[in-house]
């Protein structure tokens, strides 16, 4: 059984900081975390398949309708 104190309820776990609204927290000021470009483009490599994003580096489900059902026939076209 929980031992719950006055009004603390554990929701699990919870970031340190909200979501970064503004685009200058560490992580995404600097994303390559320091690799080197081989190191980068590994990881581009299997973290951002050629069958998942566009050239512009947008992820299919976000583009919109149109963009998504022209993505998806070049995709399986190749």
């Amino acid at each position: 059984m929980t031992n719950y104190q006055g009004e603390i309820r554990d929701y699990g776990l919870a970031a340190p900081h909200g979501p970064d609204m503004t685009a200058r927290h560490p992580s995404m000021a600097a994303p390559d975390f320091g690799m080197t470009t081989n190191e980068k483009q590994i990881f581009d490599y299997l973290l951002k398949p050629d069958d998942s994003y566009n050239e512009q580096g947008v992820y299919w489900a976000d583009l919109p309708l149109w963009k998504r059902f022209q993505f998806v026939r070049k995709v399986d076209g190749e």
